[in-house]
């Protein structure tokens, strides 16, 4: 994930079954709103960007893993590497 301004850009794999029914852009503005960003109970304006006002582009690889993938990828906290590289 990369954020600038009021655009969030989501990068990555997300591998199971029903991966395209993951609402990736609520789950981005639920993750806003509870960090305090946007309008407050009272109404005012707190951080900036509200939820509301974000600009969110998914560029994700969806769906089950493919045959041989699970034996070839890991998932690190820095990213993907190839088994044995690291």
């Amino acid at each position: 994930m990369a954020v600038h301004r009021n655009r969030v850009f989501i990068t990555g794999r997300i591998a199971c079954a029903s991966a395209q029914e993951i609402e990736v852009a609520k789950i981005v503005q639920e993750v806003y709103r509870t960090a305090g960003y946007g309008q407050t109970e009272a109404g005012d304006i707190e951080w900036y960007p509200g939820a509301q006002a974000l600009i969110i582009e998914p560029h994700l690889f969806l769906g089950p893993l493919e045959d041989g993938e699970a034996e070839i990828m890991f998932a690190p906290a820095a990213g993907f590497a190839k088994k044995g590289a690291v």
